[in-house]
């Protein structure tokens, strides 16, 4: 399952606990969207099967990305659930809450908060 850019309450539905919203916000975590178009996006494991098929993905993919990158993150997530991308806008801290993936049963659940892969 492959969970993309979702806002607002649907973190019930991650089958390990989960937040995109930090304790002082009331709205998920905006303030932690990547908008810098030439902020670098770090893929963490490029063997990861998700950027190598059914087509590859590298950070040339990323480049003359314009717009926003990456928006309303993860805050936290679970140990269970694998970081895949890393990216923040100048000044800001690390997040690496826009992909993860996590084992479940004999599949695999996304979260892509990625606005365009």
């Amino acid at each position: 399952m492959i969970v993309q850019y979702q806002r607002f309450a649907w973190t019930g539905l991650a089958p390990y606990p989960v937040t995109s919203r930090t304790s002082r916000e009331r709205l998920p975590a905006r303030s932690l969207a990547l908008v810098d178009e030439n902020a670098k996006v770090t893929i963490l494991d490029p063997a990861d099967p998700i950027f190598n098929s059914p087509n590859k993905i590298t950070d040339a993919d990323f480049a003359n990305w314009v717009q926003e990158r990456n928006a309303y993150n993860l805050v936290t997530f679970d140990p269970q659930y694998k970081p895949l991308l890393e990216s923040h806008d100048a000044g800001e801290q690390e997040n690496k809450g826009g992909l993860v993936v996590a084992k479940v049963g004999k599949g695999t659940w996304n979260v892509l908060q990625l606005l365009v892969l």
